[in-house]
């Protein structure tokens, strides 16, 4: 298993910020009624076994003033499998620390992490994430105790993200705004518009793509659906207890590289604090055929594919395919089902949702198409695409000519040592020097498209 490293900095997964979106209460999660417990069970149907397997189990604990104490999530997928346990603390029913274990059930790894929650006038005012990367976000609010700003900084005290919080109609309903900043420079916005504490729309604005979803919701706040330009991307059908919990859903999504609907299946078993259970997690024949036809509905064993030979390493390589597990993490296998996972670096796009992928014994270098993009799916392999198996140095520049050099996958690190100057010779050109020495070049820089990769040639 492999993660990777931004082109431009350690790209984190965003961080929901405002309070009422840490999601540790029965509200936030649309619970009704006194629960304490919820487990879930998640079935897909897989062609490779022709049959249905177990693809996450789930068990969430409540305490008695309704706010998440332990959340125990296990995943299996071919290429993947993990178990992650969070447990939750509070003072005066306030959270004020959680503490996360990931372990990849494949090759035991154990990622821990750890946040702390610290008020001032029963406000969160900082929130510290404590990991490999740790970092804070700090926290604004105006007389009303409405949140205003929240402001997310690295480890170098860098600001990396900034949320601004406006239009509030209540503490509900209003507009959350996202700024991605590097060095100073903001790279892209997103905004997000909320109802009755829904998230109702969400836009992105980068320096090189844009998008627009909606989301519907039916009377409890379930999601109805996800819509990109009057397109259903997903959608959900539900079945309810009496009090308004939903015991069965079925999920929806359009593949992004197939014309296909692929449809994922959830059970629920939830436990009152008076003792009552309603629902359960087994394997529901008469609610799948509702939405899914097949020759036999049966409940198979997924088989791990995890294995590859360490010690084969081609010098040559056709095609390269990456498979997205979770979150930032990856495997890379090539056509004739090699796997180059651990042999491979890989370094995030400079566009912020590309990837490229460096095979050192072939000096192959591929780019993986929108790896970062939320609509690419988890489990699905997808070609990357194979711009040189003759050069492993690679430049480009986004938007405002600010120039970047990848360097075998990785993000190039002398910049210091290195002065640009237009060259005497070709004024369209730059050449690259070190102790004043002519060393690199990069050709026709005054017209070179932004984010389009272009090879350093060595002079």
């Amino acid at each position: 298993m492999k993660t990777f490293i931004c082109y431009l900095t350690i790209f984190l997964t965003s961080i929901n910020l405002f309070s009422q979106d840490l999601n540790v209460s029965l509200k936030d999660n649309k619970l009704q009624g006194k629960v304490i417990k919820v487990e879930e069970y998640t079935y897909r149907y897989d062609s490779n076994i022709d049959g249905y397997y177990i693809e996450s189990i789930s068990e969430i604990i409540y305490n008695k003033n309704g706010n998440m104490t332990t959340n125990i999530y296990q995943y299996f997928g071919s290429y993947y499998q993990s178990k992650s346990t969070t447990t939750y603390s509070y003072n005066n029913n306030k959270l004020i620390g959680d503490a996360t274990e990931v372990i990849s059930l494949l090759d035991n790894k154990t990622t821990n992490t750890s946040t702390n929650y610290i008020y001032t006038n029963n406000l969160l005012t900082k929130r510290e994430y404590i990991s490999e990367y740790p970092s804070i976000i700090e926290y604004s609010y105006d007389s009303k105790g409405n949140l205003l700003q929240a402001i997310s900084k690295n480890n170098t005290g860098e600001t990396t993200a900034i949320y601004d919080y406006l239009n509030y109609k209540n503490s509900d309903s209003y507009t959350k705004i996202y700024k991605y900043f590097y060095k100073g420079s903001q790279e892209s916005t997103s905004t997000y518009l909320y109802e009755n504490g829904n998230n109702i729309s969400y836009s992105f604005l980068g320096k090189n793509s844009s998008s627009f979803y909606k989301y519907t919701y039916d009377s409890y706040g379930n999601t109805l659906e996800t819509i990109m330009n009057d397109n259903v991307l997903s959608s959900y059908n539900y079945e309810y207890s009496s009090d308004g919990n939903w015991l069965k859903k079925r999920y929806a999504y359009k593949s992004t590289y197939e014309d296909k609907t692929y449809n994922v299946f959830s059970f629920r078993k939830i436990t009152y604090a008076n003792g009552k259970t309603v629902g359960n997690t087994n394997f529901d024949i008469p609610f799948i055929k509702k939405y899914e036809q097949k020759n036999e509905y049966v409940l198979k064993t997924l088989e791990k594919k995890e294995i590859f030979n360490p010690l084969e390493d081609p010098e040559k390589v056709d095609k390269i395919y990456v498979l997205k597990t979770e979150g930032e993490k990856f495997k890379v296998k090539t056509d004739k089902d090699v796997y180059l996972t651990s042999k491979v670096s890989a370094v995030k796009h400079t566009n912020l949702v590309d990837m490229i992928v460096y095979h050192p014994k072939s000096n192959t270098t591929a780019i993986a198409r929108n790896f970062s993009d939320n609509l690419t799916r988890q489990e699905m392999w997808m070609e990357a695409t194979i711009i040189s198996n003759t050069h492993n140095m690679f430049w480009c520049v986004n938007e405002n000519k600010n120039w970047y050099i990848t360097d075998k996958g990785t993000a190039f690190k002398d910049y210091n040592l290195y002065t640009v100057k237009y060259s005497t010779t070709n004024p369209n050109d730059v050449i690259m020097y070190k102790d004043n020495v002519a060393t690199y070049i990069m050709r026709d820089f005054k017209n070179a498209i932004a984010h389009k990769l272009y090879t350093l040639e060595k002079i």
